[in-house]
């Protein structure tokens, strides 16, 4: 995948991503083993570009890897010890996929 920040163009690997989160219209892809980046696409636009069966919106500010949910509670979900809300709006959907994935 490729986005435009900062008067260039950023390949984004899929698999090194940790999270996106939303900041109105942009979001930050947060990485594995990188520093943040910030890009001027709403979450909605940047959804679309992501394989359905890898990446789930769990709330209106986040999407996560599905392989890198760790455990998912009462309205929250975990990557590793990363904390994040789950929207009532995504809870039947996340543990769906969930638990089909592990």
């Amino acid at each position: 995948m490729q986005l435009k920040a900062d008067h260039f163009i950023h390949k984004i690997y899929l698999s090194e991503i940790k999270f996106i989160q939303s900041d109105d219209d942009y979001v930050k892809i947060h990485f594995i083993a990188a520093k943040p980046k910030l890009f001027r696409i709403t979450l909605k636009e940047l959804q679309a570009m992501l394989p359905e069966k890898e990446f789930i919106r769990i709330h209106r500010s986040y999407v996560l890897p599905i392989k890198a949910i760790t455990r998912i509670g009462s309205k929250c979900a975990f990557v590793n010890e990363l904390e994040f809300p789950v929207g009532s709006n995504y809870e039947s959907d996340l543990k769906i996929k969930f638990n089909s994935n592990t």
